[in-house]
């Protein structure tokens, strides 16, 4: 029982560890972000982003649990899931005309 809870509680450091680790280019994207808007401003954009994640997390957990696309994922999720995340990158940047930066 012991061991399970040091290896419960490495997990955890090691998840947190990560997570902060990652989390630099959200500081660059957040402070900018927020740092105009009023109170209210931050509380509604807030309010939006716990919404966007329980959407998110709705649609992750149905994804995961449909026996059909969970079977795709299992497969091909390690496919997938980058060319979604450079296909979104590469949309982003062409919606917010970035590439004439290069120029």
């Amino acid at each position: 029982m012991e061991l399970a809870i040091k290896k419960l509680k490495a997990g955890i450091v090691n998840v947190a560890t990560v997570t902060f680790a990652n989390g630099g280019d959200n500081i660059g994207f957040y402070i900018p972000l927020f740092a105009p808007l009023t109170t209210s401003g931050k509380t509604i954009m807030i309010s939006i982003f716990l919404a966007m994640i329980g959407i998110w997390l709705a649609v992750a957990k149905y994804l995961t649990s449909h026996p059909v696309l969970a079977k795709v994922l299992s497969w091909y999720g390690h496919i997938i899931t980058p060319l979604v995340l450079c296909s979104l990158g590469l949309f982003i940047l062409k919606e917010n005309d970035s590439f004439s930066l290069f120029r």
